[in-house]
């Protein structure tokens, strides 16, 4: 099954094991993680459910600063309030 497909799995050990691979492959390869808005939505759905420690996990990949607050996008809405 597709990472981002929802399931109705009852063990959250799935989940979190899922969540903890997902973080570990960013912090390890940020340069995979340089999304467009949907690409990082995408990316941030785990097992059906849009995880915010990935999300926030994103914050900075980008290289990009607004106000002092990291971007997490290349392109589109950002999290820093403006449009890339």
């Amino acid at each position: 099954m597709p990472p981002d497909t929802p399931t109705t799995d009852p063990n959250p050990a799935s989940y979190t094991r899922r969540v903890t691979e997902k973080l570990a492959d960013i912090r390890d390869h940020p340069d995979r993680h340089k999304h467009d808005f949907e690409g990082l939505q995408r990316c941030c759905l785990i097992m059906g459910v849009l995880d915010m420690r990935v999300m926030d996990a994103h914050e900075g990949i980008t290289g990009r600063t607004n106000g002092g607050r990291p971007c997490d996008v290349d392109s589109g809405p950002c999290s820093c309030g403006a449009w890339h």
